[in-house]
């Protein structure tokens, strides 16, 4: 039996099943909108950043946290005291107003900024590991050799 001109039935279902399966080995597609297809808003005929656009460029900027949020996550890892916490949140302010001066102190050359950082990361750890155990040390420099 023949369906077409050239087509015969087997040829036919061999066809209609490769398209078949074509379909369902094809990659899934989201019919739901994604917020890549909202158009971008614009201000003052300047387009603002996209809203995934924006948190990507959010991610890549390299901020530490704050000393709060630091003392937090020493408190969590190191189990301090409250004594301790009341001892390090001086240390951790100080050491972001100190660092903050550095870099913007424009006179600096990179060598000398990358010095001075160095200098302010010890101080302030060797004062901060003052007020730690020694069980607490041992666990902080295990922190930081995870981090390098």
């Amino acid at each position: 039996m023949r369906i077409g001109k050239n087509l015969t039935v087997s040829k036919y279902l061999l066809a209609t099943s490769m398209a078949v399966l074509g379909i369902a080995l094809s990659p899934p597609r989201n019919i739901w909108p994604q917020a890549s297809d909202v158009p971008a808003q614009t201000t003052n005929g300047v387009a603002a950043p996209h809203p995934n656009q924006q948190v990507r460029m959010a991610e890549k900027v390299a901020h530490p946290p704050g000393p709060a949020r630091q003392l937090e996550r020493l408190t969590r890892r190191l189990n301090l005291t409250q004594d301790q916490q009341q001892q390090i949140l001086p240390l951790l302010k100080n050491r972001r107003q100190r660092m903050m001066e550095i870099r913007n102190n424009t006179s600096l050359s990179p060598k000398q900024r990358r010095m001075q950082v160095r200098s302010l990361m010890k101080e302030t750890r060797r004062k901060m590991e003052a007020v730690m155990t020694d069980a607490q040390k041992k666990q902080f420099e295990k922190m930081r050799r995870r981090r390098r």
